[in-house]
């Protein structure tokens, strides 16, 4: 649990002074076992050693992480440390964050893996998906979507409010959908 709280703004849109609303893309956190452990007068003195690095974008299209542990956060916008807070710096291996950074960068710039289509899976035209969004048929808590192509999917994902915030990607001809 956080003692404090981030509150996500755009760090690029503040340093322009610029105003902007945020949205979190991403979240990956790491599962390290630890326990809670008490000095002789009851004040903790382990912490949870978990990472969680989150993703956020600006309507502005800029986008930067956030990385937390208990009682930490390091922002960071394009390559560089823009604020350290409230505490200490981060403590994440290189190799941790290395793997992070790779993959929130790969699905910023939206690099696919292409996987074939099975007969199974719910497949559309990107039209048809727009549709079904903007009518109700589909809200985010029915499922998610891939973009795709007429033969293989992506591992873009979309989903409803998405295309609802007009964030439509035009590479992309069809959607495989996945209900819950």
């Amino acid at each position: 649990m956080f003692s404090y709280t981030y509150k996500p703004i755009c760090p690029v849109c503040k340093a322009a002074e610029q105003i902007s609303k945020c949205r979190l893309d991403c979240s990956i956190s790491t599962a390290t076992d630890w326990i809670k452990r008490y000095d002789e007068e009851g004040n903790q003195i382990t912490f949870d050693p978990n990472t969680t690095t989150v993703s956020y974008e600006c309507d502005r299209g800029h986008i930067w992480y956030v990385a937390m542990k208990a009682h930490t956060y390091q922002v960071s916008a394009y390559g560089k440390v823009v604020e350290l807070g409230p505490d200490t710096p981060i403590t994440s291996t290189e190799s941790e964050l290395e793997a992070i950074k790779e993959r929130l960068l790969r699905l910023e710039t939206m690099h696919p893996t292409f996987t074939p289509i099975k007969s199974t899976e719910d497949h559309m035209t990107l039209d048809k998906f727009i549709e079904c969004c903007t009518s109700g048929g589909f809200i985010d808590y029915d499922g998610w979507g891939y973009y795709a192509t007429d033969t293989m999917e992506t591992d873009i994902g979309v989903i409803p409010s998405d295309i609802l915030a007009g964030k439509v990607n035009r590479d992309y001809t069809h959607v495989v959908w996945y209900n819950n």
